[in-house]
C-alpha cells in the first residue's frame, strides 16, 4: 500500500510546485459560496489504477478556524447516524433544487 496522499485538494500538481495558492484562492471562494452551510467530505482510502491508497484531509483544512468546524465520522462514527444525516442531506438537497 502507499503512502497516504493528499492530492485531490490541494492538487498534486500545486504541491509538487509547492505553489497552493492558487488552490487555497480556489477553496475560498466555495467557501463564500456557500449560502447557509458547508459539507466538505473525504474518502479515508480510493483505489487509483487498481491500488488502495490512504488519504489524509487537506491542509487547508487546518488552515480554517477550528470553532468553524464541525468533525463527524471517522473510525468512532454512528453508521446508523451518519446514514441518517445522509439522507437529510441529500433530501435537503433535493428540496433545494425544487425551489430553485
Amino acid at each position: 500500500m502507499l503512502e497516504p496522499q493528499e492530492e485531490t485538494l490541494s492538487h498534486l500538481n500545486s504541491i509538487e510546485e509547492d505553489n497552493i495558492e492558487e488552490e487555497r484562492r480556489l477553496m475560498y471562494v466555495g467557501i463564500t459560496r456557500a449560502r447557509q452551510t458547508l459539507a466538505l467530505t473525504y474518502a479515508a482510502s480510493r483505489k487509483q489504477y487498481g491500488e488502495k491508497i490512504e488519504t489524509i484531509t487537506s491542509r487547508l483544512l487546518d488552515e480554517l478556524p477550528e470553532d468553524d468546524l464541525q468533525w463527524e465520522g471517522g473510525e468512532t462514527a454512528d453508521k446508523e447516524r451518519n446514514q441518517e444525516v445522509g439522507r437529510q442531506t441529500l433530501s435537503a438537497l433535493m428540496d433545494s433544487l425544487k425551489d430553485g
